[in-house]
């Protein structure tokens, strides 16, 4: 969550790799990436700012990250493998933390990007839309990627708190 209130990306942390659990959390990060996403797309672009429009997320199990970016390909969602890498736990290991460090940086600089590009735009979508199936065409939005938004296939859970 940014300052201006916007969902940029989402991280997924587990403490230990195995192939369910990385699957399933990456399928998991991907659908609500893909609704932060769509989010993001709805503000007023033009082409130029739209190309900036991704949304990077980290996945960790135990020591292990890979950086993941999710985009809006002609038509389909697509998830791009990022580079891999490991969290120093020992002195000898320190080498590795360059790595760590270069990731998250790149990650952060995505986020500032994106937030910079939406703090001056207004978003044509509006909270009331979803509640009342409001179907506005007279929306002025006119992006390449605008007319390749699609609603996830997903619902989200239920939270069992009230």
């Amino acid at each position: 969550m940014t300052i201006l209130g916007v969902d940029v990306g989402e991280w997924e942390f587990s403490a230990k790799a195995t192939p369910t659990k990385m699957i399933g959390d990456r399928c998991r990060s991907a659908r609500i990436n893909q609704s932060i996403l769509n989010g993001l797309l709805e503000y007023n672009l033009d082409d130029n700012q739209v190309k900036d429009i991704r949304v990077p997320f980290l996945q960790f199990a135990g020591t292990n990250g890979q950086l993941l970016i999710e985009d809006l390909v002609e038509g389909f969602y697509v998830v791009l493998p990022g580079p891999k890498f490991e969290l120093p736990t020992k002195l000898k290991t320190i080498g590795k933390l360059k790595t760590c460090i270069g990731v998250i940086k790149l990650v952060m600089e995505m986020y500032a990007k994106t937030c910079k590009t939406i703090e001056n735009v207004e978003t044509s979508h509006n909270d009331f839309d979803d509640i009342f199936d409001v179907d506005d065409t007279t929306k002025s939005i006119t992006h390449s990627k605008y007319n390749h938004i699609c609603k996830p296939w997903w619902t989200p859970k239920k939270s069992n708190n009230p």
